[in-house]
């Protein structure tokens, strides 16, 4: 559908098209020019007066690709067209905006590069072009953005090294680069962007430290940078990003200890540290951020005993330390986290009982402490949690007698290989929950934050946690 300018012509300052429900509305403040509009091949819809809304619904090949003659609407305040099927090139042409505060291209079949034009509108707020497959380096003058607050390129195929000029956007709110293909280090330069509050790189292929310097990040409440190549010590500087919530590192090669300083982050709500190279102990410390919810080591090289100070994280949702060099007892203080719901301990060198008191946990779901070296009894107990689903007590020297009910609950290729010294004795009344006798497989896709929407569930290993999630999003 065409509509056409009215005699004295008017322009629509607004386009907004998204897929959300059958109709996509067109909304805008109109005002008064000289000239009609280009049709743009019916991508915008002409309304008459201020009071009123239009709504209109344009086939998908009406607005593939963006036609160049957009740069003639130079009083364009607002360009939002997501999950349409954009497909070619960002035209130049778009560079001609020079009202344009909101651009949102989110989630098409955009190609080619992002143009250096871009870098010239200097009134933009917001830049989105999330989702597509856009290639080649990001323009360093998209550095000239000072009222930029939202840049996401994240999900796109943008290659070379992230620019040191995009520290020039001196509003920037939140940073989404993930899941291309950058290479080369993080930009030290990052740190002089003192507004951020999310820094998404996870998903790209950067390479060397961390720098401490992001220490001056005081707003920062999300810091994702894992799936890369990372290199190094964590930082103890991050100690003192006392905004931080969100701290994702996973599946990089970091190394060193893990600083004891984390521990005076206390609005921390998730620590995803598994699938490095960290070694030494578990820092005490960590027991002070008791509004923690996710506590993931797993996957490194960490020694020494489990702190009977994580007891305190009575918020804890998951604590994963499978797959370490953990020795020693298992804490009965753990038994005081009475929100867990995960409990991974497996592939260590644990010793000692298994402590009865993990049975008052009562949204327990999962309780993994396979190959270690446990001694004594199966406490009994350990049935008492009636959402309890997965047990692994295998490759242990736990003796003495279970029931077959017992066996029965949770398998008995998750209780007896290895541990010889285990009997079964035989019960009148079938379990109360019969779940599968073997281990369920584990997960290898947790949600992607993009707010840092949920946290991910994982089950001995978390792959791929939501990225923090734009704060434009279509």
């Amino acid at each position: 559908m065409r509509k056409t300018p009215k005699e004295g012509g008017r322009y629509i300052p607004a386009i907004r098209l998204g897929n959300r429900g059958p109709l996509h509305n067109v909304v805008a403040r109109y005002k008064k020019s000289s000239s009609p509009v280009p049709s743009l091949d019916n991508t915008y819809a002409y309304q008459h007066g201020f009071t009123t809304m239009g709504s209109f619904q344009p086939s998908v090949s009406d607005i593939r690709p963006i036609p160049p003659e957009i740069g003639n609407l130079t009083n364009l305040t607002v360009l939002w067209i997501c999950r349409y099927n954009l497909s070619g090139g960002i035209p130049p042409e778009i560079g001609k905006l020079g009202n344009l505060t909101e651009l949102n291209l989110g989630y098409n079949n955009l190609t080619g590069g992002l143009p250096s034009e871009v870098g010239g509108l200097i009134k933009l707020q917001k830049l989105n072009l999330n989702g597509n497959r856009l290639s080649g380096p990001i323009p360093p003058n998209l550095g000239n953005l000072t009222s930029l607050t939202v840049l996401n390129l994240g999900r796109n195929r943008l290659n070379g090294s992230i620019p040191a000029a995009l520290a020039g956007m001196s509003s920037l709110l939140d940073l989404e680069l993930y899941e291309n293909n950058l290479t080369g280090p993080v930009p030290v330069e990052l740190a002089n962007l003192l507004q951020l509050t999310v820094m998404g790189l996870q998903f790209n292929q950067l390479s060397g430290g961390i720098p401490p310097e992001f220490v001056s990040l005081t707003q920062l409440t999300a810091l994702a940078l894992q799936n890369n190549q990372l290199s190094g010590p964590i930082p103890a500087a991050l100690g003192n990003m006392v905004s931080l919530t969100n701290l994702f590192l996973w599946n990089n090669s970091l190394s060193g200890s893990i600083p004891p300083e984390l521990g005076s982050t206390t609005r921390l709500t998730s620590i995803f540290l598994n699938n490095n190279s960290l070694s030494g102990p578990i820092p005490p410390t960590l027991g002070q951020l008791t509004n923690l919810q996710y506590l993931v080591l797993e996957r490194n090289n960490i020694s020494g005993s489990i702190p009977a100070e994580l007891g305190a994280l009575t918020n804890l949702l998951t604590l994963s330390l499978g797959n370490n060099q953990l020795s020693g007892p298992i804490p009965p203080q753990l038994a005081q986290l009475t929100s867990l719901n995960e409990l991974y301990l497996l592939n260590n060198n644990l010793s000692g009982p298994i402590p009865p008191q993990l049975g008052n946990l009562a949204d327990l779901s999962a309780l993994l402490l396979s190959q270690n070296h446990l001694t004594g009894p199966v406490p009994p107990e350990l049935a008492n949690p009636l959402g309890l689903k997965t047990l692994t007590l295998f490759r242990n020297n736990l003796t003495g007698t279970i029931s077959s009910g017992f066996l029965a609950r949770f398998g008995s290729d998750n209780v007896l290989p290895g541990n010889t010294g285990l009997s079964v004795t035989s019960t009148s009344s079938p379990p109360a929950n019969s779940p599968s006798s073997t281990i369920p497989p584990r997960s290898t896709s947790p949600p992607r934050q993009t707010r840092l929407s949920s946290p991910p569930r994982p089950e001995t290993l978390p792959r791929r946690p939501n990225p923090p999630a734009p704060r434009s999003e279509s």
